[in-house]
Formats: structure tokens, sequence, C-alpha cells
């Protein structure tokens, strides 16, 4: 799966009027590889940062909201969070906060300015993130987000060094994984599928990013 820089209005940094064809066919082809599972969640990971993995999160989201779908996007980065700055909000409030029990989900929740598409941002970077990550408050969260939207996309920290990718690719339905063209060796993307999958994560796609068409 191919993704290029076209851009669609209604998400920062979305310009044109239109989500890219790309992120459309990225969806339909998601919607393909799951349509035998159950999958209403989805964790976008990379192997390492500069690959596209939020750019990635916040276009499928938006592709998932226009095609009709209740979407909620979570900023699960409890290392570096960007999803906030991108929407232009502050960070005080968000997924730690739920999941340290001193917030309810319904204050958090907070529109894109997009019909059918909500976010949940991050947070305050918590000292414990890997451990409100593998939080049974977590595993409970995503649960009772499911009964409320039809999709749950969560935005993760690079998989290549952390664990928390992996683990919360393991709580979710299945994963995607973004790499950009030409910068991830074969060995290494095979060692990360095998990380994986000693949790039992389930791979949906692997989405090369910054293929330059010409060298193909």
């Amino acid at each position: 799966m191919q993704s290029l820089s076209t851009r669609g209005e209604g998400v920062p940094g979305l310009s044109s009027g239109r989500i890219s064809e790309q992120y459309l066919a990225l969806r339909i082809n998601l919607d393909f590889a799951i349509q035998e599972q159950q999958v209403k969640s989805i964790a976008v990971t990379s192997h390492r940062r500069g690959e596209g993995r939020t750019t990635t999160a916040m276009h499928l989201a938006y592709a998932y909201a226009e095609a009709g779908f209740n979407t909620v996007l979570i900023d699960a980065d409890l290392r570096t969070p960007s999803l906030h700055a991108a929407f232009g909000w502050n960070n005080r409030n968000g997924l730690t906060q739920i999941l340290d029990g001193s917030e309810q989900l319904g204050p958090i929740l907070r529109s894109a300015g997009i019909e059918r598409l909500s976010v949940i941002p991050s947070g305050p970077v918590p000292p414990n993130h890997v451990e409100l990550l593998a939080s049974r408050r977590m595993d409970e969260l995503l649960e009772q987000l499911k009964q409320q939207f039809d999709m749950v996309l969560l935005d993760t920290p690079p998989a290549s060094g952390y664990i928390d990718a992996k683990v919360i690719a393991a709580k979710s339905d299945g994963y995607l994984l973004v790499m950009e063209h030409g910068k991830v060796k074969r060995l290494a993307a095979r060692k990360l599928k095998d990380e994986f999958g000693r949790l039992r994560a389930n791979l949906l796609g692997v989405m090369l990013n910054k293929v330059n068409g010409k060298k193909l």
C-alpha cells in the first residue's frame, strides 16, 4: 500500500477539498483485509519516527469518517504526543487521565470539527506510560470505545526500541505498520514483525510511505 502527500479538507494539515485517493485506497484495502475478522480497533505504528505514522493515522481516521464510520482517533504516544498540536489544542487533559482514573471518557472526547470524527489527546506525559497502556483500564477503555464507535484508531510511538507500540497492538484487534520506502532493511522489518507476533498482535498490512514512483 502506498501513500502520497495529497491532502484533504477538514483534518489539520489537509488542504485540498478531498481526502487523498491513496488514503481512500488504504481504507478500502484494510476493509478487504479485515472483512472476515471482527476488527474495530487498529493501532498505527512505524519502525521509527519520521515515517509518517501520525499523518497516516489522521488521514485514515478522516477516510473512515468520510465513509460514514463513527470514528475515534486516540493519541496513544505517551512519549512524544503530537495530535493535540496538529489540531491546535492544549494537552492538559487526555488519555492519561482516563487511564489513571482521574477523569471519565466523556469530558475527554473532543470533536475534530469533522462529522463522525472524535479525538482523544494523550494528556500530560506520565512517568509510567507503559504501565498505563498495559493496564486493565486500557482494555476496558478499548471495549467501551468499540461499543460507542464503529472504528477506533490508535496512533502509537514507533516500535523500534519501545515496547509501547507492541503493547497497544496486542490489545487492539490489529495493527498497521507504516514504513518509509527504502529506509527499513528487510531483516529489520522481519525482526519487528516477529516481535509483534510473540505478543500475538494481528498484522493487518504494511503501508510503504514516501514511495518515488519513478524508481519503481
